[in-house]
């Protein structure tokens, strides 16, 4: 059987699927050190994987497309999701919600826009995999405590579904004792596990 661009051979190995909030791995990475957003997620994917006892059925990366950037940024954003779809990475957009601030120091008021529906989607891949029995282990590239319903009801419903938090440590360490606790164990994205995946310049 042939999902998504990836061979299954049931009943001899477990089925990872990967679920990726892209936004939310944009920041960790960037927030670690500038440049390593540039990872080619295929190639990191693929190494994650055990090809001994583990086959990919899916990659599904969740952003929003930022209409609200200027025309240059925009069109950078959609080459990279088609270049993720070149790669056998789906593409599942939310969209930005626009908003005010206001600063508590001096009053003013600042437009603010906000991703939306990425959550909502990322859950339900993850809830409705586990009832449709299309994976036995999800690599979860996130570390958002909006996740922990979908996570607590997979976790309680499915024992047997395997889900592991993949982000950097400094997003890891703050959800541990929460998102953390309720997954089957975490994948650092350390620079020395990155940088084979990272575009020479």
């Amino acid at each position: 059987t042939k999902v998504t661009g990836f061979y299954i051979y049931r009943g001899f190995v477990k089925r990872i699927l990967v679920l990726i909030d892209g936004l939310n791995l944009w920041h960790a990475l960037n927030a670690q050190h500038r440049g390593l957003a540039n990872v080619d997620l295929t190639a990191l994917v693929s190494r994650l994987v055990n090809r001994n006892s583990e086959v990919l059925v899916g990659i599904l990366y969740f952003s929003a497309l930022a209409n609200h950037l200027d025309g240059p940024d925009i069109q950078a954003q959609a080459a990279y999701f088609n270049q993720l779809q070149t790669n056998n990475i789906r593409v599942q957009l939310g969209r930005f919600q626009r908003g005010a601030r206001i600063c508590s120091y001096c009053g003013r008021s600042s437009v603010t826009h906000q991703e939306k529906e990425t959550d909502v989607a990322i859950a339900t891949a993850l809830v409705a995999g586990a009832y449709e029995n299309s994976y036995d282990k999800v690599l979860l590239f996130s570390a958002d405590t909006d996740l922990i319903p979908a996570v607590r009801l997979v976790k309680t419903k499915f024992a047997d579904k395997e889900i592991k938090l993949v982000s950097t440590v400094s997003y890891l360490r703050p959800v541990h004792v929460t998102l953390g606790r309720l997954c089957d164990g975490q994948i650092r994205l350390t620079r020395e596990l990155l940088a084979p995946h990272l575009p020479l310049i």
